[in-house]
């Protein structure tokens, strides 16, 4: 409605001293580790005043990466965005995995489940060669005839 009122102009925004105040109480305030945090992230640790990731700290001193991050060596930003960062990051997923890998017995394995299948694949097509051979021998066909067979039976 304004830009059909010759001279209009729109009003101005006042300063608005709330937000300088939460920004100056967020930048100030003193913060503290909240014990319940323990509950919702396991994997969280606080000693001395500083909290860190224990799968973190445990497989970077294995790998000997990452060892300079602040979840690792332990920190004093007790903010639960930090907290929540840290569990979505793809460093700390990636540790977990290589945890959970090693606690599992190795014939549950992701590994060992591909090689199982891989084995059995294998298995049923030597299954379907000697099947083959026997019935070649029982009709008294040649044998030349075998890997032509073996071709068929694959597709």
């Amino acid at each position: 409605m304004l830009k059909y009122v010759a001279g209009a102009k729109p009003c101005k925004k006042l300063p608005t001293t709330e937000r300088k105040s939460t920004n100056d109480y967020e930048k100030t305030r003193k913060r503290d580790f909240q014990g319940k945090w323990l509950n919702i992230y396991p994997w969280l640790k606080y000693e001395n005043n500083v909290m860190y990731c224990s799968v973190c700290r445990v497989q970077s001193m294995k790998t000997k990466q990452h060892e300079s991050l602040a979840f690792v060596k332990g920190t004093y930003n007790f903010k639960l965005e930090s907290v929540k960062q840290h569990d979505d990051s793809i460093v700390h997923k990636r540790y977990i995995d290589i945890g959970e890998a090693k606690s599992q017995p190795s014939c549950k394995s992701k590994a060992a489940e591909a090689l199982r299948t891989l084995h059995e694949s294998q298995h049923n097509s030597l299954a379907i060669k000697f099947r083959t051979a026997h019935a070649l021998a029982k009709t008294h066909m040649s044998f030349r005839t075998f890997s032509t067979i073996c071709v068929l039976d694959e597709a």
